[in-house]
């Protein structure tokens, strides 16, 4: 339960430019695995432990380098229509790859 409170905060906290939601997120990472240890499901504590924890440890780490020095929020951008275009051109592909041999 605690995981997936943590993790819900998480997203929201990440979702408005907040870096402490890095760290219910490492709450949230480290709950999963000792979870996943307890339920037997090793590939998930290996997943949570090995990939997610230190992709949290250094999202932390880097979080400072995007930030406003004013409101301490993360500068947020958006794509170029043409980055848009591709994006959403290369995903349709994708998509349509998967329907064909799935």
């Amino acid at each position: 339960m605690i995981s997936a409170v943590f993790g819900l905060c998480y997203t929201f906290l990440l979702g408005k430019g907040k870096a402490i939601g890095y760290i219910l997120g490492i709450t949230a990472t480290l709950a999963g695995a000792y979870l996943a240890v307890f339920m037997g499901l090793y590939g998930f504590f290996a997943l949570h432990l090995f990939y997610y924890f230190p992709m949290e440890i250094i999202g932390f780490l880097n979080w400072e380098k995007n930030t406003n020095p004013v409101t301490n929020e993360v500068i947020k951008t958006s794509l170029p229509n043409k980055e848009r275009f591709l994006f959403l051109s290369l995903a349709i592909f994708i998509k349509l790859i998967f329907i064909l041999f799935l």
